[in-house]
């Protein structure tokens, strides 16, 4: 009797976590032209950083940042939530709990939560940019610097 009610249940409309995905509005998969957008967000003069959101899910979000030569990110940690920088043009040092790695495209760096970082354009390399993973999505508020 069990397996027949749940058999039924099955045919009539039970769905799977995949199934409904592809079924709801305003799903989020997307394919950005990252050479297409980079031309019409070049950094001002001075301006010295710029992030954008390009796209987010329920999961996680994709920021594109660009650092201009000469700026620096300070040092910060993110408490709940994990992140990956992808380097996209140019080179970058990434300082990563005290001890620096060169990061140039196709690199990427990998920070759990609660690691430091710190990103500084590599000399007479031009601005550096790179796409940013968050998950959670990022909202801006979790952003801490280790000397708190």
């Amino acid at each position: 009797m069990a397996i027949a009610a749940t058999l039924f249940l099955c045919l009539t409309g039970c769905m799977t976590a995949r199934e409904k995905m592809q079924e709801a509005e305003g799903r989020k998969d997307a394919v950005v032209d990252l050479p297409a957008i980079l031309p019409r967000v070049s950094l001002a003069e001075g301006e010295g950083s710029w992030l954008l959101e390009l796209e987010r899910s329920d999961t996680q979000s994709v920021s594109v940042l660009m650092l201009e030569e000469g700026s620096v990110l300070e040092s910060r940690y993110h408490e709940t939530h994990d992140l990956t920088i992808i380097c996209v043009l140019g080179n970058a040092i990434v300082e990563v709990e005290g001890e620096r790695h060169l990061a140039r495209p196709p690199a990427f760096v990998f920070l759990p939560r609660l690691h430091a970082y710190k990103i500084l354009p590599h000399e007479n390399e031009g601005d550096f940019v790179a796409l940013l993973v968050f998950s959670p999505p990022f909202d801006g508020k979790d952003c801490h610097s280790p000397k708190e």
